[in-house]
């Protein structure tokens, strides 16, 4: 395994140094990689981290980085940001482990977005939009063929394919998807009628999975992107909306729960995780609990219910709103929403009307799906969410070259 790891990442450093837009797609279609851990001098890694960074080391060396604009209000909510994972760290019940998520699911995913934002112009982004595409038609094809065969991976019996969780496939599918059937308007020829192939099978694979989030976020995606690409967003709109979203994801749950409407069974395991979520954040408001917390701790808070425990271990609330609040605590929470008010101020300016449904539309899905799930805590879920914004940014602040 060594030997191949170090092969591959000669070839992609050579490839980088070469032809830099194929490495870039390298690296993209590498992103559901991460399930191939390495412990390269017993650091814990995983194969689409060391392609990734080969490929930013072959930009740093020939001085290819692309210098970054960033604003005051971007500079002071990612500062909350890192005093939120600092917290986490400290807070975190295993360090080492918090460590590893700092570097997995919020540096990686800069250095990425980073990676996209020197290498592609807005005349590109379809190039990145495809190679995303093309990286969802192994999962598809793999859980197709688990459906066919009744070869399933996990305990409920659900298509997944390598994934631990039916829901984790849907969670990576869903955004890009959406955004592939938006964009794959102004595609022609061939490579449209390949798209839909890729997109159809991904639409299949998620509703095998069996994830009603998954479902429901194409549907809203869909909506978003057709509205965005009819009509403008006043920008006077913006904050309020970022916040009216943030307390509609903290009190769904609870209207979900009321008006029953999704399978009561899985609800009703939901609305417990989520009563135990609600039950930290409000014993620790202020810093949360830390990085990795949710699940070494649900146990004792779980315990404390006055209520039959129905599932005894989970690994997160299945509420991003939640799961960031607990990890990362109030400070850290706050700088997050507001880097997406930042975000989306960013994706109303942009002119294209195109590109604003579809990097809206990805949004949008991964917003919506964390209502009832997390939809970032994950390597490769940040890893999508640093990609769109990265192009968000691309086309506001930097022009098309041919």
């Amino acid at each position: 395994m060594n030997s191949l790891v170090i092969g591959l990442s000669i070839i992609q450093l050579i490839l980088t140094r070469i032809n830099r837009a194929m490495s870039l797609w390298l690296v993209i279609l590498s992103i559901p990689l991460y399930t191939v851990r390495l412990y390269p001098l017993g650091l814990p890694t995983n194969l689409f981290e060391i392609i990734l960074a080969v490929t930013f080391l072959g930009l740093l060396l020939d001085k290819r980085l692309a210098r970054l604009e960033i604003n005051r209000n971007t500079l002071i909510a990612t500062g909350l940001v890192v005093i939120g994972l600092i917290a986490g760290v400290l807070y975190s019940p295993d360090q080492l482990a918090a460590i590893n998520i700092v570097k997995s699911w919020f540096i990686v995913p800069f250095i990425l977005g980073w990676t996209v934002y020197s290498l592609v112009n807005k005349d590109k982004i379809g190039q990145i939009l495809q190679s995303l595409l093309v990286s969802t038609l192994p999962l598809s094809l793999l859980a197709l063929y688990q459906q066919i065969n009744t070869e399933y991976i996990t305990i409920d019996q659900r298509v997944s394919a390598w994934f631990d969780s039916s829901n984790y496939l849907s969670l990576y599918l869903a955004p890009i998807l959406v955004m592939g059937m938006i964009y794959n308007r102004q595609v022609s020829g061939t490579q449209k009628n390949f798209n839909w192939l890729v997109i159809g099978l991904g639409i299949l694979a998620v509703i095998y999975s069996g994830s009603l989030g998954g479902v429901s976020a194409l549907v809203v995606g869909l909506i978003v992107g057709s509205i965005s690409y009819r009509l403008t967003f006043p920008r006077k709109l913006i904050v309020p909306s970022v916040l009216l979203s943030a307390i509609v994801i903290y009190f769904a749950p609870t209207i979900f729960y009321v008006t029953n409407l999704f399978d009561r069974a899985s609800l009703l395991v939901r609305y417990q995780v989520w009563e135990v979520a609600t039950n930290m954040i409000q014993s620790h408001w202020l810093w949360g609990l830390g990085l990795k917390s949710f699940e070494t701790n649900y146990p004792t808070y779980v315990g404390a219910l006055q209520q039959p425990i129905i599932e005894t271990n989970i690994l997160h609330s299945h509420n991003l709103l939640f799961e960031t609040w607990i990890n990362l605590g109030l400070v850290g929470l706050l700088g997050c929403l507001w880097l997406v008010i930042q975000w989306v101020y960013q994706l109303v300016s942009i002119k294209d009307k195109i590109i604003l449904a579809t990097l809206g539309s990805g949004l949008a899905v991964i917003f919506f799906h964390g209502v009832i799930d997390v939809s970032f805590f994950k390597n490769d879920l940040s890893t999508v969410l640093a990609i769109i914004i990265s192009l968000i940014y691309v086309t506001t602040q930097k022009s098309a070259k041919t």
